[in-house]
């Protein structure tokens, strides 16, 4: 399907000079590997041999969104291991080969479309680069500043795994849909037994282990819910028991490095987004205006499947705050009351460096990011206008 994929290879190490030795994988790369980042493939940020291959070979990284960026060695023959990396970008040339269009046409005839996510695009218009938020970092001694955070306008592809420009509303409405079996609004997108395969359990025995980083002044360890057996879907991470918080065993989640989280209770009928300004991971905020470089209080949304009360379908309320789309409370919370309340207590998120002006997007946890949003803001059809903050929503 793509031929460049039958090129990939094991990395063993790296010879005295310090170029790498490679061989041919024990096995092919499968659609079921790259869907379940069990195919090798890894992100230099959390693997320095990855990283001392791309200097070795003058490789660039992924998120200059070049063909050659593609061709990183595999890390372990396929299915052997879990490793989060380019998995999905791979997937994003297999759905433009059997299409026959570029990604970006793929998702707004099938995806965003149906599902009216208008804010959602690989490419800002110019009204939503007016609305575009900053994303902030902390500098050493503590005080957050602006940052540029952007892929080239010069893309030779866009990614799979990455890259999108949305709200966190438009980001809710994807996760309603997965909630709801595939559609939405009367916009079916998939099959019930479709959504069913993709919240199954598809690399056991293998476990997610502590991601270890390989560039502390990009992210932290991340470490998903500490003590507790993980397992991957097509393509979530899922939580094999029920959480200290109460997300219940089963549910679908995965976070984005500037503190973009989202999760999807089947079992509780909950589902829920996080954004943040700031790619600091230790501060709650409050939204304010874009581009203010004092802390923010997460803006969180959260959403409820409308249930049939008394013979008719009542939906649920979307507010500014909360995760279960009931209406609640606006004032700020604490960051440890805001993670237990999204199930992500015990959770250590990636937490960047500050990037050279201009510069490069490192290959992250995710590429996906967001501008403020000034539509409806609630199933009952009352409108506000949001300063979301500009983040990078998680990637699969």
């Amino acid at each position: 399907m793509v031929p460049a994929l039958l090129s990939a290879k094991v990395l063993e190490g790296f010879d005295p000079a310090g170029q790498p030795r490679l061989r041919a994988p024990r096995r092919p790369i499968t659609l079921r590997h790259l869907l379940t980042h069990t195919a090798g493939f890894a992100y230099e940020i959390w693997r320095p041999e990855i990283a001392q291959y791309q200097s070795a070979t003058n490789t660039p990284g992924i998120t200059t969104c070049t063909n050659a960026a593609l061709t990183t060695p595999l890390l372990f023959d396929p299915g052997d291991r879990w490793e989060y990396g380019i998995s999905i970008d791979w997937i994003g040339k297999m759905v433009e080969t059997v299409s026959g269009q570029k990604l970006d046409r793929y998702f707004q005839d099938n995806i965003f479309g149906p599902l009216g996510m208008k804010d959602t695009s690989f490419k800002l218009s110019p009204s939503q680069r007016a609305r575009l938020a900053s994303v902030h970092q902390r500098d050493d001694q503590g005080a957050l500043a602006p940052i540029e955070f952007g892929l080239p306008e010069d893309l030779e592809f866009h990614m799979g795994g990455g890259g999108l420009y949305g709200t966190a509303r438009d980001y809710l409405t994807f996760t309603q849909m997965i909630m709801q079996g595939g559609s939405l609004n009367g916009a079916q997108l998939l099959h019930r037994e479709t959504v069913d395969l993709m919240a199954q359990n598809h690399i056991a025995p293998l476990d997610i282990s502590a991601i270890k980083t390989a560039a502390p002044g990009l992210s932290n360890d991340v470490d998903l819910f500490p003590g507790m057996r993980k397992g991957w879907g097509l393509t979530f991470l899922i939580n094999t028991q029920e959480a200290p918080t109460g997300r219940s065993a089963g549910s679908l989640a995965w976070a984005g490095l500037a503190n973009t989280y989202f999760w999807i209770d089947r079992t509780k009928r909950v589902a829920g987004c996080s954004s943040r300004s700031s790619s600091r991971s230790t501060t709650t905020r409050r939204s304010t205006s874009s581009g203010s470089s004092r802390p923010r209080c997460t803006e969180r949304c959260g959403s409820r499947r409308p249930q049939a009360r008394g013979g008719r379908a009542r939906s649920a309320r979307q507010t500014r705050s909360g995760v279960s789309g009931r209406s609640r409370s606006r004032t700020p919370v604490s960051r440890a009351s805001a993670l237990a309340t999204a199930g992500l207590t015990g959770m250590r998120l990636p937490s960047p460096a500050p990037f050279a002006p201009n510069g490069p997007l490192p290959s992250a946890f995710s590429t996906k990011r967001h501008s403020s949003s000034d539509g409806a803001s609630s199933a009952r059809g009352t409108r506000y206008t949001s300063n979301v903050p500009f983040s990078r929503w998680p990637s699969a």
